[in-house]
């Protein structure tokens, strides 16, 4: 019943919110208010209660979650690296940008299905290769975010090279026509967030280190390091992915 009360007059997070607050405050009000209320009565309203949170909870994963992939989506990403900033310590944690080498002809020559399938699989090999306590997310497209904390630029780098062996040797086969879609690649750019002033300017670091890596040859890891900004604004207009 609360499903369906929450669900059938809202369209959009803040609907169901309010929903759920009003049900929330219905239900307290109401213990309140009747203090002859039977132990049976009351254990219904907790019930009901509880139900409205799971739902809740509930609505909140599949809005922060990349429905292709299972993995966190742009949304997601955007509220978790803003805490990276939220003390006043310089945190030691790193953010890495991937994205998968010559998708766009890949996706061109197969069809979506095959690129659908090979999105999932990479966002399989990578949250395989870091640690549990990492956050990983598809951002857009083809492009992945890792956003790593507690460990140094040479911890990371390993990280990224870990990931990018991997992948580069997971089999991309169509086990019923025999085509092989791969050796599928990526690129990987990434900063840390003691070397920038916020999440801005972290995200601009990585990025730029991302298109050097591609710049470079592809297939790659690279960090941000002095004058890749000045590089990447000289080349960025000619060069395509």
């Amino acid at each position: 019943e609360t499903y369906h009360r929450i669900n059938s007059k809202s369209t959009n997070s803040a609907d169901i919110l309010r929903s759920a607050i009003n049900i929330l405050t219905e239900a307290t009000g109401s213990t309140m208010a009747h203090g002859e209320q039977t132990v049976v009565q009351m254990s219904e309203r907790s019930k009901e209660m509880d139900e409205v949170r799971r739902e809740l909870d509930e609505y909140k994963r599949i809005a922060n979650t990349d429905s292709l992939t299972r993995i966190a989506n742009r949304r997601a990403f955007d509220e978790k690296l803003a805490a990276v900033y939220s003390s006043d310590a310089r945190p030691l944690a790193g953010l890495v940008l991937a994205d998968i080498d010559n998708f766009k002809k890949i996706n061109d020559a197969y069809g979506h299905p095959v690129g659908d399938k090979i999105l999932a699989t990479v966002a399989t090999v990578i949250r395989s290769n870091v640690r549990k306590d990492c956050f990983v997310a598809r951002t857009g497209g083809e492009e992945f975010a890792i956003i790593v904390e507690g460990n140094t630029a040479e911890e990371i780098y390993q990280t990224c090279e870990r990931i990018r062996i991997a992948l580069e040797t997971t089999p991309f086969k169509n086990s019923k026509t025999g085509v092989n879609y791969g050796p599928i690649t990526i690129s990987l750019g990434f900063a840390m967030a003691a070397d920038s002033e916020d999440a801005g300017e972290l995200y601009a670091k990585s990025d730029i280190a991302l298109y050097c890596a591609k710049n470079a040859g592809r297939n790659r890891t690279k960090p941000y390091e002095d004058g890749m900004k000045k590089d990447f604004t000289k080349s960025w207009l000619i060069y395509k992915r």
